[in-house]
C-alpha cells in the first residue's frame, strides 16, 4: 500500500490505527500470514473494515452555460442571438453555415466573456444567406482548445420571384435563368460557393420584357452554390445544386 507496510497489533489482530499515512491512495489490498505450528485444521479469515474513503473533487462546473440561441429570417439577412448564464475560460464562438444540415462552413467568429456569472448577450448577422433551407449552428471554444457544438437552427429563406427563376442546372458547365424586366439595363450577375468565395462576376445585358439568359463555361464541381443578380435596386439571389 504505497511502500507502506501496514502490521497487525499484538494480540487483537486489528490494523494498527493510524497504520497508513495521510492521503494515501490504496490501489490494492494483499493479506499475507503463517500458518498455525497446531497440527489442526487452520481456516484463515480475515476481515477489513473501518475505511474510510473522501472524494474532494471540487463541484463540476460547466464553461459555458447557454441560456439561448435562435436563427431569425429578415428581410434580406439572417438574425442570430444568444445569451448565456456563465461563462469560464470561455474563448469564442464560431458561428457556422451549412446549406444540407451536414457540412458546415465557419462563417464568423466572435469573442466570448472568458470568466463571468453574469448573463451575456451575443449577435451576428449574416447578410449573405443562402437561398431555400440553411442551418446555423454555434461552436464554443474554451482558452485550452476543447470546444462543444450546440444544436443547428434552420432557416427558410425563399429570394425567388417569379420575375426571376432558374431554369436549368443539369448542364456541367453552365446554367440559365428566366428574367421578366420592365427596363433594359446592365446586371452583375455572381456566383459564389458556400464559403462565400466568387466563382463568376460577369456583367450582362438585360432587355425589356421575359428573356431566358445562359451562363456557360463555368468550373463547376458538384456542390452547392450561390447565384445572385443585381440590377437597377433589385437583387433576386438562388440556391443551386449541382
Amino acid at each position: 500500500v504505497n511502500n507502506a507496510r501496514v502490521e497487525t497489533a499484538a494480540s487483537d489482530y486489528n490494523f494498527t490505527k493510524g497504520g497508513l499515512p495521510q492521503d494515501a491512495v490504496i490501489s490494492d489490498l494483499f493479506f499475507y500470514g503463517t500458518r498455525s505450528s497446531s497440527t489442526s485444521t487452520v481456516y484463515p479469515t480475515a476481515y477489513v473494515d473501518d475505511f474510510l474513503y473522501a472524494n474532494y473533487l471540487s463541484e463540476l462546473t460547466l464553461p459555458v452555460e447557454l441560456l439561448s440561441f435562435s436563427a431569425q429570417k429578415n428581410a434580406s439577412s439572417v438574425q442570430l442571438n444568444w445569451s448565456t448564464a456563465s461563462e469560464q475560460n470561455s474563448a469564442v464562438f464560431i458561428v457556422e453555415r451549412s446549406a444540407d444540415g451536414k457540412n458546415f462552413e465557419a462563417i464568423a467568429t466572435v469573442k466570448a466573456a472568458g470568466n463571468t456569472n453574469e448573463k451575456q448577450f451575443y449577435s451576428y448577422e449574416d447578410n449573405k444567406p443562402i437561398a431555400g433551407t440553411s442551418y446555423y449552428r454555434l461552436v464554443q471554444y474554451d482558452k485550452d482548445g476543447k470546444y462543444k457544438l450546440y444544436d443547428a437552427k434552420a432557416v427558410e429563406f425563399d429570394f425567388l420571384n417569379k420575375d426571376f427563376v432558374i431554369i436549368n442546372t443539369a448542364e456541367p458547365s453552365g446554367l440559365s435563368f428566366k428574367l421578366n424586366s420592365n427596363i433594359a439595363s446592365r446586371a452583375e450577375a455572381i456566383l459564389s460557393n458556400i464559403q462565400g468565395s466568387k466563382i463568376l462576376s460577369q456583367t450582362i445585358h438585360v432587355d425589356a420584357g421575359e428573356h431566358i439568359y445562359e451562363l456557360n463555361n463555368l468550373p463547376l464541381a458538384p456542390g452547392v452554390y450561390a447565384f445572385s443578380l443585381k440590377y437597377g435596386n433589385k437583387v433576386y439571389i438562388a440556391k443551386i445544386i449541382k
